[in-house]
């Protein structure tokens, strides 16, 4: 994680309208912000709490004035390029949503008395060898714009709770042989929602954080459905990016 702090020099500057990347995540944490840039991957935490970043929360533009640009919590986003000087007729193109419904707990069946089934096996061995050269070769920018175009191309299959239920019980059967979940909850929730994609199921990708202590936590949702925990594992952290 990386603490903004003041930039100097003595440029110019004239009054400009600004608007948040569209490779820049941010959530209200607290009594501040977390921005997420995602071509970096990099976390920054802006322990302050100001007009100008809650409407940058909402993905307002801003009109800065000379002074505002030099301020200690705005001046460090311009430098690292989080926030953009734009035109009031520029479009926004966003690849970010917000989760609004609330989760709720799943009973997910946990044992099972056969061997997996063999195309649940084939799926699941592409689906992690697909996340592992993503986590290695693509930033989150680049992993969010794969998803995204992927579920362009896909017709989507109804499902009902079961079924859900029934596909995760089904990924959980077939991990444990691959890799160990704990401390890998950005290669589990990514290589589930790729699984789940494969099955015709449209999970998102979540990533949350949360500030006291630090840390950051990554886990595939569907609807109000945690596929990869519970509600109480992921209540406390606030969701910064959603695909």
């Amino acid at each position: 994680m990386n603490f903004l702090l003041p930039a100097t020099g003595d440029e110019v500057l004239k009054s400009a309208i600004y608007r948040l990347g569209t490779h820049v995540c941010i959530c209200a944490v607290g009594r501040g912000h977390v921005l997420l840039d995602l071509r970096r991957n990099r976390y920054y935490q802006v322990s302050l709490e100001t007009p100008r970043l809650t409407q940058l929360a909402r993905r307002e533009p801003i009109e800065l004035l000379p002074t505002e640009q030099s301020q200690p919590s705005i001046q460090p986003l311009i430098q690292a390029g989080l926030i953009e000087r734009c035109k009031s007729s520029d479009t926004i193109d966003l690849i970010t949503t917000t989760i609004d419904e609330p989760c709720t707990a799943s009973d997910i069946p946990q044992t099972y008395s056969r061997l997996p089934r063999a195309r649940d096996v084939a799926l699941f061995v592409r689906s992690l060898a697909w996340t592992r050269w993503v986590l290695r070769r693509r930033s989150f920018h680049e992993i969010s714009h794969i998803l995204r175009a992927h579920r362009q191309r896909q017709v989507a299959r109804e499902f009902d709770t079961d079924s859900v239920l029934g596909l995760v019980a089904r990924f959980r059967q077939i991990r444990p042989w691959a890799f160990a979940s704990r401390d890998q909850c950005l290669l589990h929730a990514l290589t589930l929602v790729r699984f789940s994609m494969l099955h015709g199921l449209q999970a998102s990708w979540v990533v949350g954080v949360m500030t006291q202590p630090w840390t950051a936590h990554s886990w595939a949702q569907y609807g109000n459905v945690v596929l990869d925990g519970n509600p109480e594992q992921v209540r406390p952290y606030r969701p910064i990016l959603v695909v």
